[in-house]
């Protein structure tokens, strides 16, 4: 029986995850600026309703509120309500919304314009508020992925050897080099690896068991309306899935030794509906490479092999030394070249 991690220990653990190697690799201050300023935005919003339809609908209703109440017309209006409802002063909501006339005014119109979206906010209060546009395309596409020819059998079991999970936590421990530690071989005269154990956890959207056949699948399923392809470079979902694969590996291995651990696979759905969802699976060179990164040849040196794409264990590396340094206006190698970037515009790239 896989031993199941609370999402009260899962949050409490301080590990590296994909979301945060991912905003490290376009730079240490998008990381930073990715830890004050979350990311928000109405793809990520359906995603997050997508997957909680998916995977646990039964407390749907505990984390997302679905507000049918129109937001009103006016800007200075929608400050007020807003601003009432997170202080409960409606003076202090008065002087942030802008408005020139008096309090009592603004109050009288509160009361026509703004109070139907003033009560679905307090009801929505600490929850995740969706739209009545945004809920029904969710269900749209919940609908599609449980019945197209391809993708139901991710979500609901052919028989009973077959075991779903959804939102699976895993916390394991990958090594990593101490980019901060040189240490000399005692015998020659150069300098080995310092790795150290560091933390690492991810949420796997649905782990598929078949017990029968001794194969485990891992699953996580992507929105976007901008294609599979362009989404998978941009959000450098390599990355993800490389990590899934092998925490998988540490998690379930000694639990089902003898069962094959399959490579990530993605489903991909466009927001827009106006195609049908599609199943993109990674190969055994794509989670390698996602590790370790990937590596190519220069055209006028073929024993020349240059870093295109780094793996999850260097940017973990160069997180630790970002973090122990307190460096963060360049990424780690233009510190390590003293500010100078090397150009070269045509080597080989993906």
């Amino acid at each position: 029986m896989i031993e199941e991690i609370t999402k009260e220990a899962f949050h409490a653990v301080q590990g590296v995850s994909y979301s945060k190697l991912s905003k490290l690799a376009d730079g240490p201050q998008a990381y930073r600026l990715s830890l004050e300023h979350p990311a928000t935005g109405s793809g990520l919003d359906l995603g997050s309703v997508v997957d909680k339809l998916l995977t646990g609908p039964e407390t749907f209703l505990d984390e997302f509120y679905v507000m049918t109440a129109d937001k009103p017309e006016s800007e200075m209006m929608i400050a007020f309500v807003e601003t009432l409802v997170s202080t409960g002063n409606r003076e202090e909501a008065w002087r942030r919304s802008g408005y020139k006339i008096g309090l009592e005014q603004v109050f009288g119109k509160f009361q026509k314009e703004g109070k139907a979206y003033f009560d679905a906010l307090i009801l929505g209060k600490d929850k995740k508020i969706i739209d009545v546009e945004m809920a029904m395309k969710a269900n749209q596409i919940v609908s599609e992925l449980k019945s197209n020819l391809f993708t139901k059998n991710y979500f609901i079991a052919e028989n009973n050897n077959v075991e779903i999970r959804f939102q699976f936590n895993m916390i394991w421990d990958i090594n990593v080099q101490d980019l901060t530690v040189e240490v000399e071989h005692p015998e020659y005269n150069v300098f080995i690896t310092h790795l150290i154990p560091l933390k690492a956890k991810g949420i796997i959207d649905i782990l598929k068991i078949d017990h029968e056949q001794k194969l485990i699948n891992i699953i996580d399923i992507k929105t976007g309306a901008e294609g599979f392809w362009k989404s998978f470079w941009r959000f450098k979902y390599y990355l993800q899935g490389s990590m899934y694969y092998y925490g998988t590996i540490a998690t379930l291995s000694k639990e089902y030794p003898d069962y094959w651990i399959m490579p990530t696979k993605f489903i991909y759905v466009d927001t827009n509906l106006f195609y049908p969802p599609r199943i993109y699976s990674m190969t055994g060179n794509d989670v390698i490479c996602g590790k370790h990164g990937y590596y190519a040849k220069s055209p006028s040196n073929n024993n020349e092999i240059k870093l295109k794409y780094k793996g999850y264990e260097q940017l973990a590396a160069e997180l630790m030394w970002h973090q122990k340094m307190d460096r963060w206006d360049y990424p780690y190698e233009v510190y390590m070249t003293e500010g100078e970037v090397e150009i070269d515009a045509f080597s080989i790239k993906l």
